[in-house]
């Protein structure tokens, strides 16, 4: 896919592609987007981060329904991950 699936109009964030996963008990596909340094109320920006987020849009039937999550907390539950299998 070459372009997201679904609408999003935050100026800030950069899609990084679209992936699917399990959501919701079934197979879905989602939009990820990397957004530096903000944090969205809606379509508005509220106000600045000091860390940059991953934005995962899955529907644009309502501009609330997506995920934020912190990258460092991303990263660091991707390491714990990593690491809790190497020692399994």
């Amino acid at each position: 896919m070459n372009k997201p699936k679904y609408q999003h109009d935050c100026d800030r964030c950069v899609w990084l592609g679209t992936w699917e996963h399990n959501f919701d008990r079934g197979q879905h596909l989602s939009d990820f987007y990397f957004c530096l340094g903000a944090i969205h109320d809606g379509y508005e920006v509220t106000k600045k981060l000091a860390h940059p987020i991953i934005v995962v849009r899955h529907s644009d039937r309502n501009p609330e329904e997506y995920l934020s999550y912190e990258m460092g907390s991303v990263i660091q539950s991707y390491l714990n991950d990593t690491r809790f299998k190497e020692v399994m």
